[in-house]
């Protein structure tokens, strides 16, 4: 047990970088999304890292369905912003839904109800990071959970 947690943070710097990834979706998340260091034309109107983040989710993902666990108004205008600006450009995949959290008190709860929801779903993966964590649902992603340094 000691050594599983003593393992996770280097799994989740080495999984964080794409390394050792073998799903193309989840390879370019990592490093398209989560990774990404370039600046976009709306950061101007964004400030913070997590905006950011989560504006950049909403321009790779087409979710039918957005759930955002936080009541922080910035990131929640990020993902509004970002799904406007995303349906002018091709998307890699049309997630059924995609949840985001943050860090907070509930961080760890709402972490294990978003697994629950992929696990009784069959399908989707999940990109746990320190201070964010985000579940795209689709019926043509497996189950996968990735640990990453976001």
């Amino acid at each position: 047990m000691l050594l599983k947690h003593l393992k996770r943070p280097i799994k989740r710097r080495w999984r964080g970088r794409g390394n050792g990834v073998h799903s193309p979706f989840a390879y370019r998340f990592i490093t398209e999304v989560l990774r990404q260091k370039d600046a976009y034309y709306a950061y101007d109107q964004l400030d913070g890292y997590l905006p950011r983040l989560a504006y950049r989710v909403a321009l790779c993902v087409s979710p039918q369905h957005v759930t955002c666990h936080t009541d922080d108004p910035a990131i929640v205008r990020a993902l509004q912003l970002g799904h406007r600006h995303g349906l002018l450009n091709r998307r890699p995949i049309d997630a059924d839904y995609v949840e985001l959290t943050v860090k907070g008190p509930s961080f760890s709860a709402d972490i294990a109800a978003m697994r629950g929801r992929l696990d009784s779903a069959g399908c989707g993966m999940l990109f746990e990071g320190r201070r964010a964590a985000i579940a795209v649902c689709s019926t043509i992603l497996p189950r996968t959970d990735y640990l990453t340094d976001t």
